[in-house]
């Protein structure tokens, strides 16, 4: 599966776009508006087709508006569960007697809870209580094993053609994808409201270790994935996008298969999530499989949104870890939720300031030696709230970290102080513009970008309103937000220096 990748955009981001004259496919982008039909069933599920037959195949994107922001403390990571979970099957893919199954897994839920009882009273355990309940829980487990047909909802889509069978968590979404030949449409109804209606969380625990080492590799190995988890805890106080993606250690060693449960229950609602279907498809016969296979789906009311909500950033807050890996940083300023209007200059601004050979940075510290890499992305932790913009510079061999990073600051101030020039905005309005339309050109491309617009940004539509909103960007929109965003007070600066360096 594909996963929310964060701990690999220090060492690997490269925010190198590509430039494309708007001419390619920007005279068919106003016409992609038309192509799209709306559908929402009785239970809430709204559905985005759009009929494109250039190849015998069609994509599609389910976006479910739930992801770790929503978790509350003690479950960390269990949005990601549940997204491994999703290719786990359903009452009918993916085990030999349900019924049977069903029996021995809540055999197993009862010995897992048994074990954390005992474990939850700490120095005044048992070790011997602990390890006969321990011998329990594996022969429980061993028992529901027997009832499972491994990976056969991968298999059945791969022996069907499937391609790109994939899934990623974020703070705010989970998203579902693959593409299959046109006459397997059907089949994909089939698939996909069997495993979002009646899904069975089988191999949970051992599932549960997987991330677990996910985890060890991703953060705890790596001084990148270190200083993440650092740098969010220090740049979010209150705010859940503070506690990261994939889960606390401790929170992944306690959190059950009926958290699981709870948690999709009040999430994986059909009002809840969007679904586009884009390619070589008969819109009328989609219409007619959707009301029959995903009508079923649980209609609930909409999950609650979170409360509680981030203060102004009001000193600015440091972390210095000390490894032996190539030194570099990472800053962190608040910024609106995407939805905010000055969302598209803040993303212009964090452009123009740290991505591509034209951006400032590169052209004061890359170019002179001082890092051999630098960029920047806002929102990477999430959109739907106040999120945050990062830059990040990796310094050259040689390079006095501290040195760099006043270098950094120097750059910084230049963009609020220093005119942003015509070229600089044009350039920025032309590779984004590109940018945009590429993701459209694809059917799994438009496929997602329709289900983001319609849970993330104000409705789908306005998926063909964005190009409207960068041109409309002036310099003096730019040097507003960067005057606000890109203040002493407002970052959070998370470094990696040598041992022994730290004062």
């Amino acid at each position: 599966m594909k996963y929310y990748r964060i701990g690999a955009l220090f060492l690997g981001l490269a925010l190198m776009w590509l430039m494309v004259p708007m001419e390619s496919g920007a005279g068919d982008y106003r016409d992609l508006e038309k192509q799209v039909v709306e559908h929402t069933l009785p239970n809430g599920l709204k559905f985005l087709l759009v009929e494109r037959g250039e190849a015998p195949v069609f994509s599609f994107c389910t976006t479910v508006h739930a992801g770790a922001v929503d978790e509350q403390y003690g479950i960390g990571g269990i949005a990601h569960m549940m997204e491994h979970m999703a290719f786990k099957g359903s009452q009918t893919v993916g085990t030999t007697n349900y019924a049977g199954e069903a029996q021995a897994i809540e055999r197993v839920d009862n010995a897992y809870e048994a074990i954390l009882q005992e474990r939850r009273k700490g120095v005044f355990a048992d070790s011997l209580t602990l390890a006969r309940l321990e011998q329990e829980f594996r022969e429980a487990q061993k028992a529901a094993d027997a009832f499972i047909v491994p990976n056969e909802y991968s298999k059945i889509l791969d022996e069907e053609g499937a391609t790109g069978v994939n899934a990623y968590t974020g703070a705010d979404q989970t998203v579902y994808y693959y593409s299959l030949p046109s006459n397997k449409i059907e089949l994909w109804a089939l698939m996909e409201s069997d495993r979002m209606t009646y899904p069975v969380f089988r191999e949970f625990y051992k599932e549960n270790e997987v991330v677990q080492e996910e985890r060890r590799m991703r953060f705890e190995s790596t001084a990148s994935g270190r200083l993440l988890d650092e740098f969010l805890s220090a740049a979010f106080k209150d705010h859940p996008y503070g506690h990261g993606i994939i889960g606390t250690p401790s929170d992944l060693k306690s959190f059950t298969r009926r958290d699981g449960r709870n948690f999709r229950n009040t999430y994986y609602v059909a009002r809840n999530m969007t679904t586009a279907v884009v390619g070589d498809v008969d819109v009328k016969q989609t219409i007619q499989l959707a009301g029959k296979y995903f009508g079923d789906m649980p209609d609930r009311p909409l999950p609650p949104a979170v409360d509680t909500k981030e203060p102004p950033q009001m000193a600015q807050r440091r972390v210095i870890m000390e490894d032996a890996a190539q030194p570099f940083f990472v800053v962190g300023y608040h910024v609106p939720e995407e939805k905010h209007p000055d969302f598209p200059a803040i993303e212009a601004a964090t452009d123009i300031l740290a991505n591509g050979r034209s951006s400032r940075l590169h052209r004061e510290l890359v170019k002179k030696k001082l890092a051999v890499q630098v960029g920047g992305i806002v929102g990477p932790w999430g959109c739907q709230y106040n999120t945050i913009a990062i830059v990040f510079v990796v310094a050259s061999a040689g390079t006095d970290i501290h040195e760099l990073e006043e270098a950094y600051h120097g750059v910084v101030s230049s963009l609020c102080s220093e005119a942003i020039t015509p070229q600089e905005l044009q350039g920025y309005k032309a590779r984004a513009k590109a940018d945009h339309l590429r993701r459209l050109r694809d059917d799994d491309g438009f496929a997602n970008q329709l289900t983001y617009y319609e849970e993330f940004r104000g409705g789908w539509r306005n998926l063909f309103t964005h190009l409207d909103s960068i041109e409309a960007l002036t310099i003096d929109d730019l040097l507003r937000v960067s005057e606000r965003v890109f203040t002493k007070n407002n970052r959070t600066v998370a470094m990696i220096v040598p041992p022994a360096e730290q004062e």
